[in-house]
Formats: C-alpha cells, structure tokens, sequence
C-alpha cells in the first residue's frame, strides 16, 4: 500500500481510510490466492470508479485487475474528492506508474 500523506499505522486508532486527508490518495495492490485467467495488466486509470471506498460518500475507488507473470492482480485506486479534478487523477495516474512488480 502507498498512501500521499504520512499515514503511520497503529498511531490514532482506526485504519488507513479513517486518516485520509481532503484530496488524499491510496493505492492498494492485492495478489489474491484463487487463479483467475486475466488479461495482461494495464495500469490505467479507469474514466470512472468502480464504487465508493467502503464507508464513504466522498471516496470513489478506482479497481485495475489483470495478470503479471502469470499471476493475478488487483489494483485499486481511492481519492478522498467526491469528484476528483484534473489534478487529482494525475496524482493518481503517476502513482500507478510508479509501481513495479519484480
């Protein structure tokens, strides 16, 4: 996980999206267990989120799923704006290039 603000878990209680800041911004990479047949992974920012972060009326999440080196992979992207601006995304989209998988 990389969030865009010092998140420290543990400190103040609660989780990772209980200290998200205004314009805040988390990604997740999940490698589930199950073997899925995906295609390769893009890692794109979706046009649209998927879904609100869980909880929240102000969090959309933006999921990426596909397959590095044969495994499956989940990505998801959530942005503390109820309706993330320009530079919001780009925030986002940098981010998602910045991951690498070994």
């Amino acid at each position: 996980m990389a969030t865009s603000w010092p998140y420290r878990p543990g400190v103040g209680g609660g989780g990772w999206a209980d200290h998200m800041p205004i314009g805040g911004l988390a990604v997740t990479v999940f490698f589930p267990t199950i073997k899925t047949r995906l295609a390769p992974l893009t890692l794109v920012l979706p046009r649209r989120p998927t879904v609100m972060l869980e909880g929240t009326t102000d969090t959309p999440e933006y999921r990426i799923a596909g397959s590095v080196n044969g495994r499956s992979v989940y990505v998801s992207v959530d942005i503390r704006s109820k309706h993330p601006n320009a530079a919001e995304r780009r925030a986002a989209q940098v981010a998602l290039c910045s991951i690498r998988f070994g």
